[in-house]
């Protein structure tokens, strides 16, 4: 990616640096959005089963 396609995104747009990001090639993101996405998955599921669905007694 050339340096004038990496400043021609418009910055007004909500997501213009996102599109940026996703489109060069070594973005980190490519590299970590799939276990980031799985690590939030989990979490949510552990975090709502620990305030819905456990006990009083057990969240002790």
């Amino acid at each position: 990616m050339s340096i004038m396609s990496i400043f021609s995104f418009h910055a007004d747009e909500g997501s213009g640096l996102i599109r940026l990001l996703w489109t060069w090639k070594g973005s980190v993101w490519k590299l970590v959005y799939r276990e980031l996405l799985v690590f939030f998955v989990i979490y949510l599921l552990l975090a709502l089963t620990y305030r819905l669905i456990l006990p009083e007694s057990l969240k002790k």
